[in-house]
């Protein structure tokens, strides 16, 4: 690895946040290379130890209960009834669902079966009339079936 890479990877290095591999071969490139390990001794002295030795600063006491009380204060609330209250679009939108989900139970397919069967029960009767060869009968002959057509044509 050559140094200019090795700088780079210096920070990582010293935070210990480079993999096995990488550290083993930077041990080794700083214990053979004078310029790295300058480098790396400068920015352990300058800065690492700086921090390392000053002291910890304490937190003040009720900064704990501070911080609880905040939280207490800007709770949400959870709860459904607001919602509408808060939002009114949300209840419109919930309104507009329900009135789509009556009218189609409502007007659901297979609904009206029984006038939709009848109407075919008669277009069954007049066909099978027609087919048994009785298509041209006389006026006194005529069987009104009570069908739309007969009734339009009639």
């Amino acid at each position: 690895m050559d140094c200019k890479k090795i700088r780079d990877l210096l920070s990582e290095y010293i935070d210990s946040e480079l993999n096995g591999r990488l550290s083993v071969e930077i041990d080794q490139h700083l214990s053979s290379c004078d310029g790295c390990r300058q480098i790396h001794e400068a920015i352990l002295g300058s800065s690492v130890n700086i921090l390392r030795g000053s002291e910890k600063a304490k937190a003040p006491e009720d900064l704990w209960e501070r911080v609880k009380t905040g939280l207490e204060e800007k709770k949400p609330n959870r709860s459904f009834a607001p919602l509408f209250i808060q939002r009114p679009a949300f209840s419109l939108a919930i309104a507009a669902v329900v009135i789509v989900i009556a009218i189609t139970a409502i007007k659901l397919p297979g609904r009206e079966t029984g006038a939709v069967a009848s109407y075919m029960e008669d277009q069954v009767e007049f066909f099978e009339y027609l087919a048994n060869g009785n298509g041209l009968v006389q006026e006194a002959e005529m069987i009104d079936l009570g069908t739309a057509i007969e009734k339009y044509l009639l």
